[in-house]
C-alpha cells in the first residue's frame, strides 16, 4: 500500500508549499535522505499531522496566494511555483508599460484579461496599477472560482463560454489584453472572439494580443512552415491540454495573417517580434485599436 501511495502524490500536495514549510525536511531532501517531501509526507508526515502546518505558498512580488499545484501545471506547463509568479509579474509590467504609452495613464480604467487563468498577471497587475479595475474571464471554471476564492479582492473574475458573449455590456473597457489565447483556437472561434473584444471595448480603446510567430515554427511544427508561409494560420490537434476544451490545441500565425485578416475586426496597430515572454518560446505580440 505505501509503495502505491509513495509513486504519484494526490493532486492537490503541493511539494514546493511543504518542503517551505519545514525546512527540516527540505533539509533532509537536499542530503538526499528522502526523493522529495511528498516521500517524506506519506512515511511520516501524515503521522505527524504535518499537514496542519501547511499553509498556501505566497507570491513573492504580491503576497497574494499561489494556485495549486495541478491549476500552476495547467495554465503554466509546470508545477514550479516561483517561475508562474515571476511570468506573471513579468507580463503585468509589459502590459502596464503598454497601457501607459496607449492610454497615457493606469487610472480610472477598466481592464479585461481575456482568458486570465489563475489570474497570475491580472493579479499582479491590480496590484502595480491600483487605478484600474481589473477583470479576468476565463473558461476554466475551476480555475475562475480559485480567483474568486484567493484574489477576489483585486480581481473580478467571471467564467465565459466557449463562444460568445461575454457577460458585459457594449464599450464596456478602456483595454483588453489576451496572453496565450489566440495561440489555442481554431479559425471560426478567433474570428468570433475578435468580434465580440470589438463590442465590449469602449471607442479609442485598445486591445493586446500574444500569437505564436515564427519562433514556434520549429521542433514538433517544422512541418507546418510552408502552409504557415501560405496561408499564415496552422492549427495543429496533436497536443490537447488536460482539463481544458477539445478545441483548445496549439495555433501558429503568421504576421501577414494577422495584418489581413485580424484588421477585418480591429484596426492593426502594431506586431512586436518576441515581445511577450523570455527565451526561444517567446510570444509575438498584436496591439488592435477600436476607432472612435
Amino acid at each position: 500500500m505505501y509503495a502505491m501511495f509513495l509513486l504519484k502524490p494526490p493532486i492537490d500536495f503541493d511539494e514546493a508549499a511543504y518542503l517551505a514549510a519545514y525546512p527540516e525536511i527540505a533539509q533532509a531532501k537536499a542530503d538526499r535522505i528522502f526523493d522529495t517531501g511528498w516521500q517524506h509526507f506519506s512515511v511520516y508526515g501524515w503521522r505527524e499531522g504535518r499537514w496542519r502546518g501547511l499553509k498556501p505558498l505566497a507570491n513573492p512580488h504580491n503576497g497574494l496566494p499561489v494556485p495549486s499545484p495541478h491549476l500552476r501545471y495547467r495554465i503554466h506547463g509546470a508545477v514550479e511555483p516561483m517561475d508562474l509568479c515571476r511570468v506573471g509579474n513579468f507580463n503585468a509590467n509589459l502590459i502596464s508599460e503598454v497601457i501607459r504609452t496607449r492610454m497615457g495613464s493606469t487610472e480610472n480604467l477598466r481592464v479585461l484579461d481575456f482568458g486570465c487563468g489563475c489570474g497570475n498577471v491580472s493579479s499582479a497587475l491590480a496590484f502595480m496599477n491600483p487605478g484600474l479595475t481589473v477583470y479576468g474571464t476565463d473558461i476554466d471554471e475551476e480555475a475562475i472560482r480559485w480567483c474568486r476564492d484567493n484574489i477576489g479582492s483585486v480581481v473580478h473574475s467571471v467564467a465565459n463560454s466557449a463562444l460568445p458573449p461575454l457577460p458585459f455590456e457594449a464599450n464596456f473597457f478602456d483595454f483588453i489584453y489576451c496572453v496565450s489565447v489566440f495561440t489555442h483556437l481554431p479559425e471560426d472561434m478567433q474570428f468570433a472572439w475578435l468580434d465580440e473584444l470589438k463590442r465590449v471595448l469602449k471607442p479609442g480603446g485598445y486591445a493586446w494580443a500574444t500569437f505564436h510567430g515564427e519562433n514556434h515554427v520549429q521542433g514538433n511544427f517544422a512541418q507546418y512552415r510552408e502552409q504557415w508561409e501560405n496561408r499564415g494560420f496552422v492549427y495543429d490537434t496533436r497536443f490537447p491540454t488536460e482539463g481544458l476544451p477539445e478545441f483548445y490545441q496549439t495555433t501558429l500565425h503568421h504576421p501577414r495573417y494577422i495584418e489581413r485578416e485580424w484588421s477585418k475586426h480591429l484596426h492593426v496597430v502594431e506586431i512586436k517580434k518576441m515581445a511577450c515572454g523570455q527565451g526561444d518560446f517567446a510570444h509575438d505580440t498584436a496591439l488592435l485599436h477600436k476607432a472612435d
